[in-house]
């Protein structure tokens, strides 16, 4: 299963470069970087190069390369939507004079391996008291979905068998409904329910997401044809009393992002934002200060970046690029937040998806922080190395006035320190950016997919809630498998101590 956090890809919809274009550096750039920033060789061992990407970029331009099929053991209909998609091209689309010189290229600079560096030096978590939480009596644990809902101080549970509980400590967990697929999104405004449903979990061109929103308990509106949608903004854009739901269709060749705009009727129009796969999360704020609200949206998936979504007259959008990462970095996650307190919005994220074709621990994933400069353009201002970052929350846990970050990574070096599948970054100096890395040792206990924050307790101070997804889709130690095989911890509850002391 390669899971709804970001996959990346290589060479998606190459285009040909000049025949007067033969040096090798000079192909690379053209045919590796036509749809995406072209990926550094060095950002991978020459073994994974050789193995595994190398043949999916030659397919990518309609080269058979060591006899590999893309669509060897997929079904029937797989097979005629990856084909109709043309992602791989029945004729070439450079030479194999040219795709020789750029594949010795990249074997040149790539690394026989990665430099790992030392184990990330963790204090103990003081701040928060770690609670184990089962759902059920079963084995293993498939969370896909938490939200938390402030007036009943619960969180919403969702699972990859669509169903739905709420719990909160002390009382067991009450079943809500089931829908006909994995939960990944859930939201509520006016009374109604939201609901994204991903449809097929793994990478599929099939289209089987759906968005059903409920009223009083009863569907007033069903979508089913969103292509495995990952997450759902449920807002009022225009402010006109209407709502508006912009859905993050991953996809997997293609994707996009879309608006399902509330007509008088109660139904809802639709309408592509962005024809583009790996649409992960998006938020809304008024980034330009002219009073409406904007988009702001992460994409992984080969070409990975920030965009915004400038509202114009009409809920019309003009998309701008503000940020642009290499297509190996799996971004996963991200949050808009202030960081530095001047009035702007500073974009942070998390790098870390590790599946699908490079199982290796990379030097480049962790969380990021990229300071506004007022007018929108952003510079990295921090990295914090952390394998397999994945989740993130933003908050002010110990509320000293500056924001601290908890990051679930769920593809850490679990050889090396499983502990770091969890990191609390305490904010020591913000104007340093410098932070105390904390972890727990029960965090051994999950393998945690998606994170959450909420008041549980009514305390005053913010909670962090874990969910637990134990399939592996990278090599994972045998006896950490067989612990959350049958151990039964579906999440686990932070409950900060800030207020209990």
């Amino acid at each position: 299963m390669r899971h709804y956090l970001t996959i990346f890809i290589f060479g998606l919809l190459l285009s040909s470069c000049s025949k007067s274009e033969q040096q090798p550096e000079m192909l690379f750039e053209a045919h590796c970087g036509s749809c995406h920033l072209p990926p550094d060789p060095a950002a991978l061992p020459k073994a994974i190069w050789q193995d595994k990407v190398l043949p999916e970029m030659a397919a990518r331009m309609g080269i058979v390369e060591n006899g590999y099929n893309p669509l060897k053991g997929l079904s029937k209909n797989e097979k005629a939507a990856i084909t109709q998609s043309n992602v791989y091209p029945q004729q070439p689309r450079l030479s194999m004079e040219n795709w020789v010189k750029i594949k010795d290229y990249i074997r040149s600079l790539a690394p026989d391996s990665l430099q790992n560096d030392m184990p990330l030096k963790l204090d103990p978590l003081t701040l928060f008291k770690s609670q184990a939480v089962k759902l059920d009596e079963n084995a293993g644990s498939f969370i896909t979905l938490l939200a938390y809902q402030k007036a009943q101080r619960q969180f919403l549970v969702g699972n990859v068998s669509g169903e739905l509980v709420a719990w909160q400590p002390g009382m067991a967990a009450q079943q809500l409904g089931k829908e006909g697929s994995t939960l990944v999104a859930f939201a509520e405004r006016n009374g109604r329910r939201y609901l994204t449903e991903i449809g097929e979990m793994p990478p599929t061109q099939q289209v089987s997401g759906k968005l059903t929103v409920l009223e009083n308990g009863r569907p007033v509106l069903v979508n089913r044809a969103l292509h495995r949608p990952v997450h759902s903004l449920v807002e009022d854009l225009d402010c006109d009393g209407q709502t508006e739901v912009v859905v993050s269709e991953y996809g997997n060749h293609t994707g996009r992002l879309t608006l399902l705009q509330e007509t008088g009727s109660g139904k809802f129009e639709r309408r592509t934002l962005l024809a583009q796969p790996g649409a992960i999360r998006t938020v809304a704020h008024d980034m330009d200060g002219d009073g409406r609200l904007d988009l702001v949206t992460l994409f992984a998936q080969g070409d990975e970046g920030v965009t915004v979504f400038y509202q114009k007259e009409n809920l019309q959008f003009v998309a701008e690029r503000v940020l642009r990462f290499s297509p190996v970095y799996g971004s996963s996650w991200m949050e808009l937040v202030d960081y530095e307190g001047d009035g702007d919005m500073d974009i942070v994220t998390v790098q870390g998806d590790n599946a699908d074709y490079s199982f290796v621990s990379k030097p480049y994933h962790g969380l990021r922080i990229f300071t506004n400069d007022g007018r929108n353009h952003f510079t990295e201002s921090y990295f914090r190395p952390i394998y397999g970052a994945t989740r993130l929350v933003a908050e002010d846990f110990d509320q000293d006035g500056d924001m601290d970050f908890a990051v679930a990574a769920y593809f850490p070096d679990f050889a090396k320190q499983p502990e770091a599948s969890f990191v609390y970054l305490e904010n020591r100096n913000a104007a340093g950016f410098e932070f105390a890395p904390q972890s727990f040792p029960q965090t051994v206990d999950g393998r945690w997919l998606v994170m959450e924050a909420g008041d549980c307790d009514g305390d005053g101070d913010t909670d962090l809630l874990l969910g637990s997804f134990v399939h592996s889709p990278a090599p994972t130690p045998g006896k950490l498998l067989q612990t959350w095989r049958s151990n039964g911890v579906d999440m686990m509850l932070l409950k900060n101590q800030l207020k209990s002391h």
